[in-house]
């Protein structure tokens, strides 16, 4: 596989172009293809994308999606991630899945990907998404070790949302924890080290991904809070000299590195730059390359105005932040939040003094293939954590109950409180809520590398939380399952206090 192949393959590993409006619910079944509307679409969605008329396709978007998705940001995606792929050459059926049309593509630089659709009765678009061809299994999946006792209502939802799942799916082993109120519950499915049959315990580690980010937030959080940073700050004066020779840096605050509305775009052009290992691609973006991507960076728009999800702003964010404080990063999360919650098994996956432990789970693939660990340089706080549910459960008990410092309220908390972005998401510092409106106000993140993906969700209203990690970079499995317990525990909350 060439260099720019092996580019575009890591890019749909990582950055996998979603564009959904659809919540998949707890019962994942397929069903035989029938000669639908959606299939017609699908095939005059094939003639438009190959032809460049992604204008088309974003007319045919219900009015909600429009809402979500603006075209240019549409437009972009094709422009940048999509388009370098070449052409459609194969095309077809592969199933339905709670009313959403899977389509297996290939694209004419051999990349296998997955179209889904989904239609309202009005024949316009409600799902739309391109992402990484998954394959199921051929058979399903039986006998999954469980530490699941299975005595309590609690237990079998658990059960029936984990199976659910795992049955399916390639995805090797999963853990899980719940906090509620005072007390924490671990739950641990099939294996964790694919070598050993090893299975997974509340002390199994995993790379965490993405949740690294809220981490981040914190440190930034304790910079508003201490005055180091004043709250509405530009980055600009805080950058090198030879950077801030790019003026279109200089309206970049520190909040628009949090919550994703730089216009920095998702990953720096020059990410694969001295790389040795196309599939631990962040272990060689080292500070220098970093800063001389920013000298002659593009936005992608205007600060502050436009979200769109972006590794390079957040790991620029913990570089900043490190020169900020005189520390590194692992140093500042060790005082900051390791240390205060206790987690003795979380440590930040820096090249060259990551610590690979008998306890971290293997990575696998979406197909369930083994593959490799990631590590870090500069874009360290867009992802580099490694840690187990046992720790991840003392970290979201802090942001759930929110323990008195010295018998005040942490100043901190209101800076990962505050909404300072409203659009297409609702974001504060990196975490994620749900909308306005909402009987129970809940915030989350989710994380994914190579080989790992789990998410974490909190509700303060019914103090509350969940943390779900695989050992697979198969979608939907953390996110999936996070969310229905979540609902589950805000039902049961529900239920138990009617009059």
């Amino acid at each position: 596989m060439d260099k720019q192949l092996h580019k575009l393959c890591f890019a749909w590993q990582c950055i996998a172009l979603l564009f959904m409006s659809c919540t998949c619910s707890a019962s994942l079944f397929a069903q035989q293809k029938t000669n639908s509307p959606t299939d017609a679409l699908a095939q005059q969605i094939r003639v438009w994308y190959n032809n460049g008329q992604m204008d088309s396709i974003y007319h045919r978007f219900a009015p909600k999606m429009q809402q979500a998705i603006s075209r240019e940001a549409l437009m972009q995606a094709y422009d940048k991630q999509l388009k370098p792929m070449g052409t459609i050459v194969g095309f077809g059926f592969d199933e339905v899945t709670n009313n959403v049309t899977r389509y297996k593509i290939t694209t004419s630089s051999g990349v296998l990907l997955q179209m889904l659709l989904a239609l309202d009765s009005n024949q316009a678009i409600t799902t739309f998404a391109f992402q990484p061809y998954q394959q199921k299994p051929e058979k399903e999946r039986t006998n999954i070790y469980t530490d699941n006792a299975l005595v309590s209502a609690m237990d079998s939802m658990v059960h029936t949302y984990a199976m659910d799942y795992l049955k399916n799916r390639f995805t090797p082993g999963m853990s899980i924890g719940i906090l509620s109120g005072s007390k924490s519950y671990y739950y641990n499915y099939g294996i964790s080290n694919s070598a050993t049959e090893q299975h997974p315990t509340r002390h199994t580690q995993y790379e965490i991904g993405s949740i690294t980010k809220t981490m981040v937030a914190f440190v930034l959080a304790d910079a508003f809070a201490t005055g180091k940073l004043q709250y509405q700050e530009s980055i600009y004066k805080y950058l090198p000299d030879s950077v801030q020779t790019n003026k279109a840096l200089a309206n970049i605050k520190w909040i628009h590195l949090s919550n994703h509305t730089s216009g920095l775009p998702r990953l720096p052009d020059n990410l694969l730059k001295g790389s040795q290992n196309f599939n631990d691609t962040y272990a060689y973006y080292t500070v220098p390359v970093l800063f001389a991507a920013l000298k002659q960076i593009k936005l992608d728009s205007e600060p502050g105005t436009t979200y769109s999800y972006s590794n390079l702003a957040v790991g620029l964010l913990g570089t900043l932040l490190e020169n900020l404080y005189g520390e590194s990063l692992p140093a500042l999360f060790q005082r900051m939040i390791f240390n205060p919650a206790q987690m003795h098994d979380s440590y930040v996956a820096i090249t060259g003094n990551a610590t690979d432990t008998t306890l971290l789970a293997t990575p696998h693939n979406a197909a369930g293939k083994r593959t490799v660990y990631w590590h870090f340089k500069a874009l360290a706080g867009a992802g580099a954590v490694v840690s187990s549910t046992h720790d991840m459960l003392q970290y979201l008990a802090r942001l759930t109950l929110r323990p008195l410092q010295k018998g005040k309220p942490d100043p901190r908390w209101q800076y990962i409180d505050s909404i300072t972005y409203s659009g297409t998401e609702r974001v504060s510092l990196a975490w994620h809520f749900n909308a306005a409106d909402a009987k129970f106000k809940t915030m989350e993140h989710s994380g994914g590398t190579g080989g790992f993906r789990t998410h974490a969700v909190i509700c303060q209203g019914i103090k509350s939380s969940v943390f779900v990690a695989i050992n697979a970079s198969e979608d939907p499995g953390a996110t999936l399952v996070g969310g229905q317990l979540m609902q589950y525990l805000i039902r049961q909350n529900i239920s138990n206090n009617k009059p």
